[in-house]
């Protein structure tokens, strides 16, 4: 009986090992999109160059609100608005600035501004946010914190 009970086990155990390999390696999960709405976004490219956060003693990052407000920072100074969306549409306006005299950020904050007057179209691919211009190309893109 033992030797029955020991060979159902070791045939059981090889089977569902059978049965776990038989497509491969199982996909790793994918991560689902941050939301527009409530993420903060941090700016990783601007006019197609890399935004080098570590020299800005503020990250430059943008915050959609539900009631279709924005705020953010270019690193220096803080900027509010409000932005409309249809489909994949979007676009800025009402945008506002402090003028504050900074010693650093200050490189981000009008081409930041630049951008987001330039940008008609967005798109989040997992944890990335593509403003891009009439043209598709791409003017500031994002990370989620």
């Amino acid at each position: 009986m033992k030797k029955v009970s020991l060979f159902f086990l070791v045939f059981c155990v090889s089977l569902t090992a059978c049965q776990h390999n038989r497509g491969g390696p199982p996909a790793p999960a994918e991560k689902s999109s941050a939301p527009l709405e409530g993420t903060v976004w941090l700016l990783t490219r601007l006019g197609g160059a890399d935004v080098d956060s570590a020299k800005i003693k503020i990250e430059p990052s943008l915050t959609f609100a539900a009631d279709k407000r924005i705020s953010g920072t270019g690193g220096c100074n803080r900027m509010v608005g409000s932005y409309q969306l249809e489909g994949d549409k979007m676009t800025f306006s009402q945008m506002a600035s402090t003028k504050m005299a900074c010693f650093e950020g200050t490189d981000v904050d009008v081409p930041l501004a630049q951008a987001l007057e330039k940008a008609r179209t967005f798109k989040i691919e997992g944890q990335n946010l593509i403003l891009r211009d009439e043209k598709g190309t791409p003017v500031a893109e994002f990370k989620a914190k």
